[in-house]
């Protein structure tokens, strides 16, 4: 458990709410290729491109930092990310919403492989869908993300993971 709270640990002292209007937090804990588990914790902040404020529908934009522990029997390995995020809201009913996600972002790992997945290099290209439902300020979501060189490197395994996650926005 010491090595899972590492990454939580870093993002809560790294990422400052006085350097960013931070707006939600969230926890998540999954489940990967190859039998890879995973526990990611993560920040959003607000982001409004003026190139999307044309389009419609109109989707909230997040900034999404994150930390995550990657464990692999024995061994693991941290991944530090950032990711522009793309919600579109549905109001159900007055106090229920639900919500999709979409995101593409930059990841950064501690260690090229772990287990039997060799990833190439340290950076890898990160993808992301959610659905999910916020009550209030509390969220649960199921999240899929995919992790990828993007064939800039070889060996290219990647890594799937599927989370649960549960957030509290303000």
């Amino acid at each position: 458990m010491c090595r899972t709270a590492w990454p939580l640990f870093f993002l809560l002292t790294t990422v400052s709410p006085g350097a960013f209007a931070l707006d939600g937090l969230t926890l998540g804990w999954g489940h990967g290729s190859d039998g890879v588990e995973a526990v990611q914790g993560t920040f959003t902040t607000p982001l409004q491109p003026a190139w999307l404020l044309e389009q419609l529908p109109l989707p909230a934009m997040r900034l999404q930092f994150s930390a995550a522990d990657w464990q692999w029997q024995q061994e693991n390995l941290l991944a530090i990310g950032i990711a522009p995020v793309a919600q579109w809201n549905s109001h159900w009913h007055s106090e229920w919403q639900g919500f999709i996600e979409l995101g593409m972002g930059l990841t950064y790992l501690s260690r090229r492989d772990l287990g039997p997945r060799a990833f190439g290099n340290h950076l890898q290209w990160q993808g992301q869908v959610a659905t999910g439902l916020r009550f209030h300020a509390w969220s649960c979501a199921l999240r899929g993300l995919l992790y990828d060189n993007l064939g800039l490197d070889s060996p290219n395994d990647g890594l799937q993971l599927l989370s649960v996650e549960l957030g509290y926005h303000w």
